[in-house]
């Protein structure tokens, strides 16, 4: 059977970027002309770059929502380079109320979700653009390098209305790094861990003229896995080229291109296998299924500080995604699959904002249009739709110590209409300490796939209709030199709660049912803590959340998980030596959990096997010398057993190792 053709989605993209190249070079002469001839180096720029004495003017931030950068946050590449870190889902643990279903290897689609709310209701941003599959609703962690990436925004409860949707869950935003460096500038990056696992990963950038940035990065990322049949490559090339014509003006074109193979095994076969944990003698479900993807994301961006306020800044995004999946059932050792899918489906949009700033009061308005279309699916019928919102929020300060906030979001889709909302007020209770308490009410509307997927193992008890969220939070957030603690309880009732059910043998005939469940019930609380003393660090959060569907209590997510770590950081040798040395534990509690579905890459409850609780340990050295990064983790030394979804164990003892090293010049 005949692949699919999915490199052939580069050929109209890279016309596109030829014409980016020249059209930018051609305004950076123009610019040249009509401006002072200075040129630097970005001061804020996390990477260590060499400097000049004259200065370009540009715009200092581009792509967040937090102006100015917090460089000293846990999710800012200047801390989060010092640890073990491999992808995004090795950060996200540092965020309250995160949690990540893990399937036991690299790149087989950890499901992530926050406080109880899945993927599907959690937006993903790249520099504010969208990243979230139509069809699927989620997207992949591992197809996004860390290298990329200069630091994590987390927006939460009403605030999230603001930046994107679908958004009940929050909003995770990720902020690429920016480069304007006249010298060139080459970042290495390498990891092995067991099983072959490697990650290879280069990054060069360079001033092409006057005001014009080139940066180009290519990564491999490989292993064979810990079990049959769960091998994974991936190949991932991201370009951006970005013109600053002015201080109040920044243009930027960008590519991330991702394409991966992996073998999906569905798991360990808990009958025929002696043990679940031993490597050897294990026996998966499924010895021969695969996966082939691929995806192409293209952003061409503008922000400005078009009034002459550098608070008041215009955002304008246009993108495009490309998207296409072949999944195919094995037929057996050196025969053909005897069943291959290939989907193809993509989206594009358009997304503007405006930001306004007074003396006591700061306003936001905006709109978007995406329009989604499924080119060809076995699964899906070939359809296009239209999804447009317009949104406002305005914050107010009456007093330095009280803050209001309001925001409300008009949505449509497949011609329903909803209307969200969201209200907050915070207060200085004291110094450093701040309470706050919102409401809201927002919507998610089905994906794709939910409404219109046809196959043999899946069935639809009733007409789905989009989920209605009400949220309720109240919390305090204390913050002083050495110290960070936020505590945060909410409340969240979730109406018509579009579900997956595990009612069948895995992949068999009718197995999953999808249906709205009229009442969801999720409320606990969360908490995080950063605290320094002397030499050390902690670092941790804890989350409690409680399920309830129909007023049953239902664990199908685990009531208590917690993550963190505790370090000891030095510099010595005079400076020229940063070393660290952590701790990390991670604790879940028992769990019903969620069984995963490849076929639909989706969990699903089900209620016949039960996670036993478990608690983790991990070890691991970084140490910084001159501009390499370096990391030796030493993995569960305790050798716990342990898993998230049944069954896909995670890893026994293992030895992981990292390098990332910068050169300038």
């Amino acid at each position: 059977m005949a692949r699919p053709r999915i490199l052939e989605i580069a050929r109209p993209s890279c016309h596109l970027l030829g014409v980016i190249v020249l059209l930018l070079a051609a305004l950076s002469t123009m610019a040249a002309q009509e401006l002072p001839g200075q040129d630097t180096v970005r001061a804020n720029i996390a990477d260590t770059l060499k400097s000049s004495p004259r200065k370009q003017p540009f715009m200092t931030e581009i792509g967040n929502f937090r102006h100015p950068a917090d460089t000293t946050s846990i999710l800012h590449s200047n801390q989060f380079r010092h640890t073990d870190a491999i992808y995004l889902g090795d950060l996200l643990w540092k965020i309250p109320g995160v949690f990540i279903s893990e399937l036991g290897g690299p790149g087989q689609g950890d499901q992530l979700s926050f406080a109880g709310v899945g993927a599907s209701g959690i937006s993903l941003l790249l520099d504010g653009r969208p990243l979230n599959d139509p069809v699927l609703g989620g997207y992949n962690l591992y197809d996004l390098p860390l290298e990329y990436v200069s630091t994590l925004e987390r927006v939460d409860g009403p605030r999230a209305l603001l930046f994107g949707s679908p958004s009940p869950g929050g909003i995770l935003n990720v902020v690429s790094q920016q480069y304007s460096n006249i010298h060139p500038m080459t970042k290495l990056r390498f990891f092995q861990g067991p099983f072959e696992h490697i990650l290879t990963d280069g990054v060069f950038a360079q001033n092409v003229s006057r005001g014009l940035n080139a940066m180009v990065g290519i990564q491999r990322h490989v292993t064979d896995g810990r079990f049959t049949n769960s091998a994974y490559d991936s190949w991932n090339i991201r370009a951006r080229f970005r013109y600053d014509p002015s201080e109040q003006l920044s243009i930027w074109f960008s590519e991330v291109y991702t394409k991966s193979t992996i073998g999906l095994n569905s798991g360990v076969d808990p009958i025929t296998s002696p043990s679940l944990y031993n490597d050897v003698t294990v026996i998966v479900r499924d010895q021969q299924s695969y996966q082939i993807t691929g995806r192409h994301d293209l952003t061409l961006g503008a922000v400005g500080n078009l009034l002459n306020d550098s608070t008041s800044r215009t955002n304008a995004l246009l993108y495009y995604s490309a998207l296409e999946r072949e999944y195919s059932i094995g037929g057996g050792a050196a025969a053909p699959p005897v069943f291959s899918d290939m989907q193809e489906s993509s989206f594009w949009g358009i997304h503007l904002s405006q930001n306004l700033r007074w003396s006591f009061a700061t306003l936001l308005v905006g709109a978007e249009l995406e329009h989604r279309a499924v080119e060809q699916s076995h699964f899906l019928p070939s359809r296009t739709e239209q999804y447009t919102s317009i949104m406002g929020g305005a914050s107010f300060d009456p007093a330095a110590w009280l803050r209001a906030e309001f925001s409300v979001r008009h949505e449509r889709l497949r011609g329903v209409n909803a209307l969200s909302w969201g209200s907050r007020l915070e207060s200085e209770v004291a110094p450093g300490a701040t309470f706050h308490v919102g409401h809201g009410i927002s919507y998610r509307f089905p994906t794709i796939q939910e409404l219109f997927w046809s196959d043999s193992i899946l069935t639809r008890a009733n007409t789905l209709v989009e989920e209605r969220h009400s949220l309720t939070e109240i919390g305090v957030d204390v913050k002083s030199e050495t110290v960070e603690l936020s505590v945060l309880g909410f409340r969240r009732t979730i109406a018509n709660a579009l579900t997956f059910s595990q009612i069948g043998p895995l992949d068999g005939a009718r197995s999953v049912k999808i249906f709205n469940i009229p009442s969801v019930e999720i409320a606990g609380a969360t908490a995080g803590l950063g605290l320094e003393f002397w030499y050390f660090q902690i670092e941790g959060n804890l989350t409690y959340a409680a399920y309830k569907a129909q007023g049953q209590s239902d664990r199908f997510s685990p009531r208590l998980t917690s993550v963190g770590e505790l370090s000891y950081r030095d510099q010595l040798f005079g400076g020229n030596l940063d070393l660290k040395i952590a701790i990390r534990w991670k604790t879940v509690s028992e769990h019903a959990g969620l069984q995963f579905v490849p076929r639909m890459l989706i969990t699903a409850q089900q209620s016949k096997i039960e996670i036993p609780a478990f608690t983790t340990l991990d070890l691991y050295v970084a140490a910084k010398i001159g501009n390499a990064y370096l990391a030796l983790t030493w993995e569960n030394p305790l050798n716990t057993n342990m898993m998230t979804l049944p069954y896909y164990p995670l890893m026994n003892r293992n030895i992981k190792l990292g390098v990332n090293w910068e050169f300038t010049d």
